[in-house]
């Protein structure tokens, strides 16, 4: 029986789009483990688990947190226990890189304006090293859309054989209780006055795009949540000036259900992406959904949500609300964490 250890240096972590694919993978993986598969979930030691597995064992192993626990404990835990690690957030522990590796998508490769501060270029460097080993060492590579195995297979010359798609799913997001009313008054928002983002500053999520739409749009609301650090990418946006914009912070995922449902429209105007998750939650939830008109979510969203053109921002959002798309379900049919953790068990050797 070949036996596998899963990378849980994540769990120790703020949560991001990325770390919620590999908990959602994990918890999905763990309903399709039989007999014939040994895998075990190994995270720093002192970490909180915030779910529980029946079939997946859990293990805590050395100190350290992070990319000096991956890089060590992690990779010394899966050759000493001849165990093929399984990474699920862009990067590999480099002593032992033959194990199955997924990459969301290949940003810090193709667009190097987007990592011109300190901590960019070093995250950017570190990435790409990753990316660079995962494409040539690797047993498999999974990534998250059929865009980003594309842009994969151009720049590393891989095989199409080598990169299975596992997209992203909703379905976490029908376990999510809403929060009560209470939270708009916290957050001093009126029900279904305001549109929604989700946000960090990195420029491709291209938050510039709604404080220049809010300040075209004066006789808008708009809220904001997320990390907006601007250390980390040098930005000079000017967050503070627009009476019209309230940023929030990180919210719960109750908060965004209920601010996303009584939102005029959740809005994502990135300039890239390798998927696109949160619009897909709020999509779950019952928003209506704005994205920028990228092939990647153009391919993922097709006629259910509304687009615009993520360099225009004389906008006018009521205009494109008025215009006619599809069922949500149109969508929300083509993705399930059950299938993708499926055809993910379907290429590992048993």
């Amino acid at each position: 029986m070949t036996r596998y250890c899963i990378n849980g240096t994540f769990l120790s972590e703020k949560r991001t789009g990325i770390f919620r694919f590999a908990e959602e993978i994990i918890k999905a993986l763990d309903s399709l483990v039989g007999d014939n598969l040994d895998i075990v979930l190994i995270v720093p030691k002192h970490t909180l688990i915030p779910f529980s597995l029946k079939n997946i064992r859990i293990l805590e192993y050395g100190f350290l947190k992070g990319i000096p626990w991956e890089q060590t404990f992690f990779a010394f835990y899966a050759l000493i226990h001849r165990r093929i690690p399984i990474n699920l957030c862009n990067v590999t522990p480099l002593l032992v890189p033959r194990g199955y590796s997924v990459i969301h998508d290949i940003s810090y490769k193709v667009n190097p304006q987007y990592f011109s501060h300190w901590y960019g270029l070093l995250s950017r460097k570190w990435h790409c090293l990753n990316y660079w080993i995962i494409t040539h060492f690797a047993r498999h590579i999974f990534t998250v859309s059929g865009y980003s195995k594309k842009e994969i297979e151009k720049i590393y010359k891989t095989k199409p054989s080598q990169t299975t798609v596992i997209p992203n799913g909703w379905q976490h997001m029908l376990y999510v209780e809403p929060a009560n009313d209470d939270v708009f008054s916290k957050y001093q928002l009126e029900k279904n006055n305001y549109f929604l983002s989700l946000s960090t500053i990195a420029p491709n999520k291209n938050l510039g795009w709604v404080l220049q739409t809010a300040k075209n749009n004066p006789h808008q609301n708009f809220a904001i949540a997320g990390s907006l650090n601007p250390t980390r990418f040098g930005s000079n946006l000017n967050l503070n000036e627009l009476r019209n914009v309230k940023f929030l912070g990180y919210i719960s995922d109750n908060e965004f259900v209920s601010l996303a449902k009584n939102s005029k429209a959740f809005i994502f105007p990135s300039f890239y992406e390798g998927f696109g998750l949160p619009p897909l939650e709020a999509m779950a939830v019952g928003a209506k959904v704005i994205v920028s008109n990228i092939e990647v979510l153009k391919d993922i969203f097709e006629d259910s949500a509304h687009y615009i053109e993520p360099h225009i921002t004389n906008t006018n959002l009521n205009d494109i609300l008025s215009k006619d798309v599809s069922s949500p379900s149109n969508t929300l049919k083509k993705f399930n964490w059950i299938e993708s953790a499926r055809k993910m068990k379907e290429c590992f050797r048993t």
